[in-house]
């Protein structure tokens, strides 16, 4: 009974140390070198990021990429392009403004939740506009407009001078 209770009492402490031990050698940690500090929804951004295992920069066979839960549901991965041993680079563009949820994914089965980015909507100028209209309406736009002014202008005119030989500024015909 007393060498049971000892293989038993050796066993405890030694799974725990054991089991321990045998995960150290997955230890990846992803770090994100510098958060754009304003994602705009549908603007290109480049986001750069390290991985390193045990403090050392480490290569992943597996491929790498930044994955993205947007707060409609859906769900955006974008590769990394290594740039150096254990530095990675991904071109990424959100389509929605809102808050997402966003990771580092290692490989296909590890994946380090890195928090919650909020995205702006995107910015409306006369460039966004001229960029986005399509090109027939700026092109009617452009030949319409300076039209009707011009008739507007001839309007306003015409009518003035009526308005003035009804009251007696003008005589009301050319006879002398």
């Amino acid at each position: 009974m007393r060498r049971t209770l000892r293989i038993l009492t050796i066993v405890t402490f030694l799974v725990p140390t054991a089991a321990l031990t045998a995960g150290a050698g997955a230890m990846a940690v992803a770090s994100i070198d510098e958060v754009p500090s304003q994602l705009e929804a549908g603007a290109t951004h480049v986001i750069g990021y390290s991985i390193t295992a045990h403090g050392n920069p480490t290569d992943w066979a597996g491929g790498t990429a930044l994955r993205f839960h947007g707060p409609d549901g859906e769900t955006l991965t974008f590769d990394g392009v290594s740039d150096r041993k254990g530095h990675w680079n991904a071109e990424i563009e959100l389509p929605n403004s809102g808050d997402w949820k966003w990771e580092v994914v290692m490989g296909t089965d590890i994946a380090q939740h890195l928090g919650d980015l909020t995205v702006a909507p995107p910015t409306v100028g006369p460039d966004t506009l001229a960029s986005s209209a399509p090109s027939n309406q700026l092109l009617t736009l452009r030949i319409v407009l300076p039209i009707a002014t011009v008739l507007a202008v001839a309007v306003l005119i015409n009518q003035g001078l009526a308005l003035r030989r009804r009251e007696g500024g003008y005589p009301a015909s050319d006879a002398v």
